[in-house]
């Protein structure tokens, strides 16, 4: 199904991700995934979609917060790569605002990344951050930046299907949403996890017509050996994306 796509984030974190994923992607229950360039299972991952014929399916998963940096720039800032509080505290007082010497860091750290995986035959069908860390709009712009030099087509766009949200995020949001659409960069109309689809869903007739809606997963193997989807502390199967990808967009009914 155009309309929907369900994006696998975190390919290349870990072997046993990358097995879920591409096993997901295999039995088309997903339909695309995007690929993290610094991460322990990155070499796997890259060899598995070559080896499957997945690599038009594949994006990029930028990293600022977690692991090693890729490029070669010094890093003397110990809100990179120090996990998600520490860039969450230094940017979310002021998302507009990045420092030159942070802008540079960023621009080449990220653009290190994409030629990673652009050297290893990965074409990147869109962007999109770890821990959306491109939600920060110093940092959406950077991304700009560099889906133009790449000709990477598209970009996440942030949550606009949460409920729940206080208004100045909503409207923060909104803000974000339009500049990635008034640049022909966004990647969907509509994004969030499955809970925030389903709760979405329940509430309309029919998806809107022409537009597409990215629904973002976390695919691993629980202790049992079954695929899940973590959301937040909660573990989910797939029934529900295998039943979304197999019904056609007009049958709204059996999505609720």
């Amino acid at each position: 199904m155009d309309q929907i796509i369900i994006n696998a984030d975190d390919l290349g974190l870990s072997s046993s991700v990358n097995r879920a994923i591409v096993t997901l992607l295999q039995q088309d229950v997903i339909n695309s995934a995007t690929l993290m360039a610094n991460m322990p299972g990155f070499e796997e991952a890259v060899q598995l979609v070559h080896e499957k014929n997945l690599v038009q399916q594949i994006g990029i998963h930028l990293v600022l917060t977690n692991g090693e940096p890729v490029g070669k720039m010094a890093n003397t800032k110990d809100y990179f790569f120090n996990g998600k509080a520490r860039l969450r505290d230094k940017f979310k007082r002021n998302p507009f605002h990045i420092s030159a010497a942070d802008r540079a860091f960023v621009y080449q750290e990220f653009a290190a990344q994409i030629e990673k995986l652009q050297a290893r035959g990965i074409p990147i069908s869109h962007l999109d951050s770890h821990h959306h860390v491109h939600e920060y709009f110093g940092i959406t712009r950077i991304l700009v930046q560099l889906a133009r030099k790449y000709q990477v087509p598209a970009i996440r766009i942030l949550n606009n299907l949460e409920s729940g949200s206080s208004f100045p995020k909503r409207l923060y949001r909104n803000f974000v949403n339009r500049y990635l659409r008034k640049e022909g960069l966004q990647f969907s109309n509509q994004f969030g996890d499955r809970n925030d689809f389903l709760k979405w869903i329940s509430g309309i007739q029919k998806l809107p017509a022409g537009e597409k809606i990215e629904i973002m997963v976390h695919p691993d193997f629980n202790e049992g050996g079954q695929i899940i989807d973590r959301v937040g502390k909660k573990e989910y199967d797939f029934a529900f994306a295998a039943e979304l990808m197999r019904r056609p967009p007009d049958s709204i009914s059996s999505y609720k």
